[in-house]
């Protein structure tokens, strides 16, 4: 991973409008391309869900192994990527959903704000791996996919579901 000035990868994608603090995508990578997703950060965290086939995530310097189901919480500013790894003629799909910290902190109560502190102010050891393997990241999962099936739900009905959701 890159190392040193990262401004050449910050994102010129705007995530978010005054009425939407959030967006959703999802991207099929086509056969025979390896690269899933380009090499980039933003000001927003995302949460990161492999619907299909099997794609390594490196955010920052450390590379997460995703399967089927998988998911990655990437805090703010921090750099990532993805690679296919499965066969070039394999499914692979992912979404993503891309939120401000006002999408959270706007809705929160004041006294939890210092739960939010460490991953917005210094998330450098805050990345999070999810896996369906306890009980506690099975309820994240869902919650993922709860979002994820509004995607193609008009963004007035699907903004305050999913604000409701995330928190």
């Amino acid at each position: 991973m890159a190392s040193g000035d990262t401004t050449s990868f910050i994102e010129k994608i705007n995530h978010q409008t005054q009425l939407r603090p959030f967006s959703l995508h999802h991207t099929v990578v086509l056969p025979n391309i390896a690269c899933a997703l380009y090499l980039h950060c933003h000001s927003e965290m995302e949460f990161f869900y492999l619907e299909k086939g099997k794609v390594t995530l490196q955010v920052e310097n450390t590379v997460y192994s995703l399967q089927e189901g998988d998911a990655v919480f990437i805090p703010p500013n921090m750099l990532h990527s993805s690679e296919r790894a499965c066969g070039p003629q394999d499914e692979c799909a992912f979404y993503a959903i891309v939120f401000s910290k006002e999408m959270i902190m706007d809705c929160a109560p004041s006294y939890c704000e210092h739960y939010f502190k460490p991953i917005l102010y210094s998330a450098a050891n805050c990345p999070l791996f999810i896996h369906p393997d306890t009980e506690w990241q099975c309820r994240i999962l869902a919650q993922l996919n709860e979002i994820f099936s509004q995607f193609h739900t008009d963004i007035e009905n699907c903004e305050p579901y999913c604000g409701a959701i995330c928190l």
